[in-house]
């Protein structure tokens, strides 16, 4: 099944979950608020998180996202190890055209499906008028959050046979998927720095 997540922030160690989307068949999904203008209706993070963690921290349930370091981080940050990362739609996007330079979902969506997807500029503005997720009216954050879902499970569909096609499934699997764990362990502890050395090859340079 393919998830995705909406949140507060860019930082995955300080984004907050605005909502959880899911989609186990195309062009059909499912939308979890966590966080929303307080007017509209939420289920608690807490317990909402403790029913889905065997489902993210089983290996055996395979997922699939677009950028799934990002989901895995602020999941982490959550407490919760995600294992199963099965498919990135973006990861797998890049090994069909490397060097390709737009690999966001809706340049995807567009590219490999003609579907014009909903901006999320559309929902929380942009510049000094911009507003977090958590903010966004629930019904529109539902059909921006469903489409996420279901476009990647849709591309997910198209992208799979083709990464087996041009015999890259090795490389996908033994180097890219690992890397995933890798990179957000990496951005969430950071990495240890030599300041001399760094002085003087800066000198150097």
């Amino acid at each position: 099944w393919a998830f995705d997540l909406e949140t507060t922030s860019l930082d995955p160690r300080t984004a907050e979950l605005a909502g959880l989307s899911f989609s186990l068949r195309m062009e059909s999904a499912v939308y979890v608020p966590l966080r929303a203008p307080e007017t509209e209706r939420c289920l608690p993070e807490t317990q909402v998180l403790e029913a889905l963690r065997p489902l993210f921290e089983d290996s055996a349930n395979r997922k699939i996202g677009q950028n799934l370091k990002f989901d895995a981080g602020v999941l982490r940050a959550k407490g919760i190890r995600v294992a199963g990362m099965h498919f990135d739609t973006l990861v797998a996007s890049y090994l069909r055209t490397p060097g390709g330079r737009n690999l966001g979902l809706d340049a995807l969506a567009m590219k490999y499906l003609g579907v014009k997807t909903i901006p999320l500029t559309d929902l929380i503005g942009k510049g000094k008028d911009q507003i977090s997720f958590d903010a966004v009216p629930l019904e529109a954050a539902v059909r921006y959050a469903c489409e996420d879902a279901d476009i990647t499970l849709r591309l997910h569909k198209l992208f799979a046979p083709q990464i087996a096609e041009h015999d890259l499934e090795s490389l996908y699997a033994d180097v890219e998927v690992p890397l995933i764990h890798v990179l957000a362990n990496v951005e969430r502890r950071g990495v240890r720095v030599d300041l001399e050395l760094l002085a003087r090859l800066s000198e150097e340079f």
